[in-house]
């Protein structure tokens, strides 16, 4: 039975590629599988609470005052008394004290604030910090014009009686969305409505999914989002995969002992 050693040994070498080929396979499937689990995993939110400022950094430059019971997604731990956030499409840090982790996806996030300039029929600048004196002026709009703000912070007081509040904006110029500040004289500003706290409700089971035969770029599409395979049904299939493996592994690899005594 000599002469069979190198076939023998031909098999193993191919079953030992194959075992290399199904452990990549496994591997890419695992690593898939984690990517959409990471994808549906949403940030973390934390309630606003009264008097929370977002800060450029830590506490030093203020961007502005965000409305109370909204809610800001947390992007990191806390460090050094702040913790980084994002809210709508502004990103900073806020007091840790000013926030309250909460454990679902709030229906209702951010708050969404309108203000109209009103200065008479003149235009109005405005400018890139909430400074009369310092800030550039980075825009010169219409009066009457409607914007969108976020909230206000103090500034200087360009009249002693009017104060020091600035409210901070967005506005579309020369076609790009821009960011500046506004003196409290110049506009109209509609107050921001108290928020309706409620969690999104759970997306509802729909129907199961239809086989679909010989059409892997479908199943890719019907996979990607993680809504047709559940992770115990990976568990399963990952489990069914490995099965056969093993066991062919077993039977080539081990020395029947009937064989053994013929031999000897």
């Amino acid at each position: 039975m000599r002469y069979n050693r190198p076939m023998k040994l031909s098999l193993k070498i191919r079953i030992f590629a194959f075992l290399i080929v199904f452990i990549a396979l496994m591997s890419t499937l695992c690593d898939r599988s984690a990517c959409r689990r990471a994808r549906a995993s949403a940030l973390p939110y934390a309630l606003i609470g009264e008097g929370a400022v977002l800060y450029a950094d830590e506490g030093k430059t203020a961007l502005t005052s965000l409305p109370k019971n909204y809610f800001a997604a947390v992007l990191g731990e806390p460090e050094n008394g702040y913790v980084s956030v994002s809210y709508l499409d502004l990103a900073g840090k806020i007091e840790e004290s000013k926030l309250s982790l909460v454990d679902y996806e709030p229906r209702y996030k951010y708050a969404e604030g309108s203000l109209r300039l009103n200065n008479d029929g003149h235009n109005v600048r405005i400018r890139s910090a909430p400074d009369h004196e310092n800030g550039e002026v980075i825009a010169d709009l219409t009066d009457g014009e409607t914007l969108f703000y976020y909230g206000t912070v103090k500034g200087t007081a360009q009249i002693a009686a009017v104060g020091d509040e600035w409210y901070y904006v967005r506005f579309a110029a020369d076609g790009e969305t821009k960011r500046g500040y506004v003196y409290s004289l110049y506009v109209a500003a509609e107050p921001i409505p108290e928020n309706v706290i409620e969690a999104l409700p759970e997306p509802e089971p729909g129907p199961e999914p239809e086989p679909v035969e010989n059409n892997d770029d479908d199943s890719e599409s019907r996979t990607s989002d993680g809504s047709a395979l559940s992770i115990g049904g990976e568990a399963i299939t990952i489990v069914a995969l490995c099965l056969p493996v093993i066991v062919i592994t077993y039977l080539l690899f081990r020395k029947p002992g009937k064989e053994r005594n013929e031999r000897e």
